[in-house]
């Protein structure tokens, strides 16, 4: 009898093979889509943590000013500078402070070499505890005072060779290494007040070879800080507290304190992360639901089909629990292995292609994996108990039917009048096979639902996806051609206005533009959603107002409504609104300061809080002092030409022009769009096998039938026809379906993605309703393809003999 049982079940798995593995890939995907999108954001975190840990990178670091003023902190500078540098006695009272782990001094200030802006930095390199310790790449440490490192090549940072001499401020220096530096792991360029406004060459030393006693600054690590993730709430508090006992410490020399926080390259890595797991909250949870679904009606139908089988096998004695274990064995097989292939996709690999995804714009850090328990076992438990647990009820439903009942194939449902026979003109004049097809369609209406649901719910990810990308594509141009109007931007120093002017070359340069603005900008980082959040504060003269909507458009994004610059409090771009819940005419407090709420403007990129001069004076408590110049002039183009005739010029500190804004821009919204690829490539090759899958079991289902018109005299294209009409019909309705489901998963994505710094727009292009459709009509039509061959197999004779 046991014999007999398992050639039975190995029979019937034989003959379910082409059902198993579709089963296993479902599962696979759903569970690899799941643990892949959710796990890497916190990969990428860890990573960055890891990495930073790794070379003691400071926490905090301290800038005096002799840093701030780029003079430089040679031994043969004259005594009077000591007032602007750190020295021993500095750094000892440092180290007292109860919160600080411990104190490195540098030395760094930017020089120009032969019209090249080079950062030069005395550092402490032979030291292993020494905080902020570059990666050594190649090569080796110096160990002579004429021996330099340098940092490694970049888009913008050039890289000497191991052997090269550099000629530094009159003296020469051999290069013997190659190091990467983790506070600088971004490859976009580095500002400079020399050369052409950005950094060409980036050169270490050693400081304990140097002979120097005093510092431009000192890079901190705070104590228990290691333990903590910096991208953690914990980090984040902890530093906070550090950074304000530290500034404490470092008033008497009028220093400036800078935390992780305030770090390009940590910043936006951290929210690259932040966008990962913005997109692993909406999407897998959704993919892996259409999984679910799908392969919940695969069981369920595997076990109606077996209805016969299960009665025979009851008839002969075989126990109610022998029985149900060749399904639920079936489908714990199928999920159990489709659920092993979907963590070792979802946490080994799908993570390196998202990891590399991000790799343009940074140095990345080795990728360090981790086992998220939570997404992992949750998708695995969901798929497994789901999956069993609808199989287990379909066979105790049969199984609690007489033998006699099970050994009865159920008669067909009886055809009924569809909706389309009621309307005349339109069904009489249908052949025969066109009529025979809808009352198909309407006769099972189970199977009908479960292949409407399936496409829709393919299609809707793939909409989606695509939408998204269409919404961060339109981000640029909106932004820097609609929003954002003048063609160039020149940083000042805060003492170059005076008297209600800047010096006569820059007052001279500006009387040539067509039209400029001065304000004032201050970067601010305030807590937004429980993060520490950069913002601009910008303020303009009352009596510049008026013209200050030439230079940045202020309007509501859904009217369009120009919103006035005036003194009845301050706008906030919309991101800042959205996450802090505020609306017009609520009060804005940050800082320790507040403001009221005159307007919400529209801005995708960037956070940004506009006032008056009056509104500042009032806020901030201090005095209205321009450092910031908006010009419109179409004529100035980004170049080493431009900028440097710009930099050259008393006062000015860095040039920035909006076209090389928008491209830099563009970079992360490219990652994006790779993202946005691997998100359709899933939902494509889910929908392939969801339709694969429900057109086998159909197939399976009407075997008799088909076989039926086989004998009838229909042709295989004929049969072919038969089935392929009624899933094109099924599929115009998934696709309509999931196109409307798409757009509200869409507008839900973007509304939960924004960010401050980040709003994603809302609007899909036609053409990609059109493309979206399509796409999943191609997989339907591969799967037509992939399926002819069984149709053709279908033997009349054999699928004939049926026990009725």
């Amino acid at each position: 009898m046991v014999k007999a049982y398992s050639k039975i079940v190995s029979r019937q798995l034989r003959s379910y093979f082409s059902r198993f593995i579709a089963m296993i890939a479902i599962v696979m995907l759903g569970v690899a889509f799941m643990t892949g999108f959710s796990a890497t954001g916190p990969n990428m975190k860890d990573s960055a943590d890891v990495y930073l840990d790794k070379y003691d990178t400071p926490d905090l670091i301290i800038k005096a000013p002799a840093w701030l003023t780029d003079i430089p902190a040679l031994p043969s500078d004259p005594p009077e500078l000591s007032a602007l540098r750190l020295t021993a006695e500095d750094l000892d009272a440092l180290r007292a402070c109860e919160y600080v782990e411990n104190v490195t001094p540098v030395v760094s200030f930017d020089l120009e070499e032969d019209g090249k802006a080079v950062r030069l930095s005395y550092s402490v390199l032979g030291d292993a505890q020494a905080a902020g310790r570059p990666e050594l790449i190649a090569g080796r440490l110096p160990e002579t005072a004429e021996e330099i490192l340098t940092e490694r090549a970049s888009e913008y940072i050039a890289q000497y060779a191991v052997g090269d001499t550099v000629s530094l401020n009159g003296s020469a220096y051999t290069v013997v290494g190659v190091v990467g530096n983790p506070w600088y792991f971004s490859t976009e360029k580095e500002i400079s007040s020399k050369g052409r406004g950005r950094l060409d060459a980036m050169l270490y030393l050693d400081l304990d070879l140097s002979g120097l006693t005093e510092y431009s600054g000192a890079f901190v690590t705070v104590r228990g800080a290691k333990a903590l993730n910096v991208y953690s709430k914990e980090y984040r508090d902890l530093i906070s507290t550090a950074e304000s006992s530290v500034a404490e410490l470092a008033e008497s020399k009028n220093c400036f304190v800078m935390n992780r926080q305030m770090n390009y390259a940590i910043v936006l890595f951290g929210e690259n992360a932040d966008k990962l797991e913005s997109l692993s909250a909406v999407f897998p949870a959704f993919f892996l639901l259409v999984a679910v679904l799908v392969v919940m009606t695969t069981m369920t139908r595997m076990v109606e089909e077996d209805r016969l089988m299960i009665g025979g096998l009851k008839s002969q004695g075989y126990p109610s629990g022998r029985i149900a274990m060749k399904y639920v064995a079936y489908a714990l097989l199928s999920s159990v292995i489709g659920v092993a292939l979907g963590l070792l996709v979802g946490f080994r690999l799908l993570p390196i292609a998202l990891y590399r995804a991000y790799g343009s714009p940074f140095h990345l850090p080795e990728l360090v994996y981790g086992f998220y328990f939570f997404f992992g076992l949750a998708s695995a438990a969901i798929m497994i108990i789901v999956i069993v647990g609808a199989t287990l009820l379909a066979v105790m439903r049969s199984l609690r039917e007489k033998p006699s009942a099970l050994l009865v194939a159920r008669a067909p449902k009886a055809g009924k009048s569809i909706l389309l026979e009621k309307i005349p003109f339109v069904w009489k004049p249908l052949k025969f096979k066109y009529k025979s097809t809808m009352r198909n369609v309407f006769r099972n209406k189970k199977h009908m639902l479960m292949t409407i649901i399936g496409v829709a719910g393919c299609t809707a990810l793939v909409l989606a996806g695509l939408g998204l990308r269409d919404s961060l594509s339109a981000i640029p141009d909106i932004q820097y051609k609609k929003l954002m109007l003048y063609d160039l931007s020149i940083e000042t120093t805060m003492t170059a206005y005076a008297d209600g002017a800047y010096g006569d070359g820059l007052e001279a340069f500006l009387k040539g533009t067509p039209d400029h603005i001065k304000l004032y900008q201050k970067p601010e980082y305030i807590e937004i959603a429980g993060k520490n959040t950069a913002v601009t504060v910008i303020a303009a003269a009352e009596s510049d107002a008026d013209n200050f909507s030439r230079f940045v458009r202020l309007r509501g994004r859904g009217d369009g409504a120009a919103l006035p610059l005036d003194n009845g409090g301050a706008i906030i771009t919309e991101g800042i609104a959205v996450l802090n819940g505020l609306a017009a005419g609520d009060v804005f407090s940050f800082g320790g300061r507040s403001v009221t709420v005159s307007g919400i403007t529209e801005n995708y990129l960037g956070a940004y809080i506009y006032m008056t001069d009056t509104v500042y004076r009032s806020a901030f408590g201090a005095d209205f002092v321009p450092n910031r110049i908006l010009i419109i002039d179409p004529s100035m183009v980004s170049g080493d030409g431009v900028t440097q005739a710009i930099l050259g010029l008393e006062d000015v500190l860095s040039v920035e022009f909006m076209t090389d804004t928008r491209i830099s821009s563009q970079k992360p919204l490219d990652q994006m769009s790779f993202i946005i690829s691997i998100i359709v490539l899933f939902a494509g090759a889910l929908a392939a096998i969801v339709i694969y899958n429900l057109t086998n079991v159909n197939i399976e289902e009407r075997r008799k039938e088909l076989a039926t018109l086989k004998v009838l005299g229909y042709h295989n294209g004929e049969v072919a026809g038969y089935i392929y009409r009624e899933i094109a019909i099924l599929t115009v309705f998934g696709v309509l379906i999931g196109l409307a489901l798409g757009l509200g998963l869409h507008q839900y994505i973007v509304r939960f993605m924004s960010v401050p710094n980040m709003l994603i727009g809302r609007d899909i292009l036609w053409y990609t309703y059109i493309f979206a459709g399509l796409l999943t009509f191609a997989f339907t039509a591969v799967v037509a393809l992939i399926m002819y061959p069984k149709l053709k197999k279908i033997d009349m004779n054999s699928s004939l003999k049926v026990l009725d």
